[in-house]
């Protein structure tokens, strides 16, 4: 047997597996319990794009993951423009926005905050963008990253996507400058949403779940490393919506054949990029 067929066949055996991952907050997973899921946008500093450049990136992006495109039930729906900044679990708004005052990891992309509630329902999305260390690009620079390439990849950890281990998904952990390839998910990535959101008869799309300000919200303040908070009584319970995991889409330029080479000699390689 050649190398090269060698190689095929751990290809192959790597793409033919299920590879998506979904969010777990003690050992749930966590949804959304609405099929209706709207968000508005900031194009405020924007960088290396017009703000309309980056309102049709961001909405492209979030329309590949339209579930009567694949018989899943979601759908996200842009709301319109929006002045707000950053992320607020109590603004009642999902929201997208530029930050050019990035206190992350200047490697990332973008990270999505998500909040889930007590009955695992994803109840808050917010997406920030880096345009402190980034330059976008829209048009396939081969020298920029791909704002909607990158932005596909943020909207799937707003559904309660994790990372894949499948590096043609886009929830690949990883990217590279000049990618577009990513813009459209692929077969796994609509594995994972319908696996997540099945098609359910007569279900109507509804905001009712989702709290109102910040009531209770004893998450708000930062990442819980996906776990629930105590109840303030020192119990085991829950406080409230928590945040968790914050994830982000990898600012790297790393050699992309070394999990292949990595799996022909038997070992286990993993990558991840969250914070």
């Amino acid at each position: 047997m050649t190398p090269l067929s060698t190689a095929w066949i751990i290809s192959s055996f790597i793409q033919s597996a299920s590879a998506w991952e979904p969010r777990m907050v003690n050992g749930q997973i966590v949804t959304w319990k609405k099929d209706a899921i709207a968000f508005e946008i900031n194009t405020d500093n924007a960088s290396g794009v017009t703000p309309e450049q980056a309102k049709e990136a961001i909405i492209a992006a979030a329309k590949q993951w339209d579930g009567s495109e694949i018989g899943a039930q979601t759908e996200f729906i842009y709301e319109g423009e929006s002045k707000r900044q950053g992320a607020n679990l109590g603004d009642d708004i999902h929201l997208v926005s530029f930050d050019t005052s990035w206190n992350q990891d200047p490697s990332l992309l973008a990270v999505t905050h998500v909040w889930s509630d007590a009955n695992n329902e994803i109840v808050h999305f917010d997406i920030e963008i880096n345009a402190d260390d980034i330059e976008w690009s829209t048009s396939g620079d081969p020298n920029r990253y791909d704002l909607q390439n990158a932005m596909t990849h943020e909207f799937g950890h707003a559904l309660g996507l994790e990372h894949s281990d499948d590096t043609e998904a886009s929830m690949a952990s990883s990217t590279i400058v000049g990618e577009v390839s990513k813009r459209n998910i692929n077969p796994d990535d609509e594995e994972g949403i319908l696996s997540l959101y099945p098609l359910q008869e007569n279900t109507p799309s509804t905001d009712e779940n989702e709290p109102s300000n910040n009531e209770g919200s004893g998450g708000s303040g930062g990442s819980t490393d996906n776990a629930l908070l105590d109840a303030p009584d020192g119990s085991t319970g829950q406080m409230g919506p928590v945040q968790l995991e914050q994830a982000g889409c990898a600012h790297t330029s790393s050699i992309q054949w070394i999990p292949l080479i990595l799996a022909m000699l038997g070992i286990p390689y993993r990558r991840r990029y969250t914070l």
